[in-house]
């Protein structure tokens, strides 16, 4: 249990985002309506994602809020993945604008565009 919580953490300790650029040619009449910000998340993997009544909640959410706030978007809606390759593959294929708790690694990031961490965890042991 806490293997996976900590392995849960360090995971989620990066944001990975993956979107597509806006034309330069656009003006700014020829924009559409703020799209939603499409996430991909893995359900209850506290503390980042927590599914309530009414949605999720956690550290993960607040972070996509202000994702969504910062890039005009109107609203987050949440896609379930089942695994980190499903999620890769939401975003690869354009199912997806960002996923949140994608560890760093080489080989996804010849994949993804990978943010600053805005979360570390792990386990300490003192002596």
């Amino acid at each position: 249990m806490r293997v996976g919580a900590v392995c849960a953490l360090r995971a989620l300790a990066l944001l990975s985002a993956c979107t597509g650029q806006p034309e330069s040619s656009k003006t700014s009449a020829e924009e559409p309506a703020a799209a939603e910000l499409k996430a991909v998340i893995f359900e209850d993997v506290k503390p980042l994602f927590s599914k309530t009544d009414a949605g999720y909640e956690g550290f993960g959410v607040d972070v996509l809020e202000q994702v969504r706030m910062q890039s005009g978007r109107s609203e987050v809606t949440y896609q379930v993945a089942s695994s980190i390759t499903d999620g890769i593959d939401a975003v690869a294929t354009g199912k997806a604008d960002i996923a949140c708790g994608v560890a760093f690694t080489w080989g996804r990031a010849s994949q993804l565009s990978y943010s600053l961490p805005f979360g570390v965890g792990g386990t300490r042991l003192l002596t």
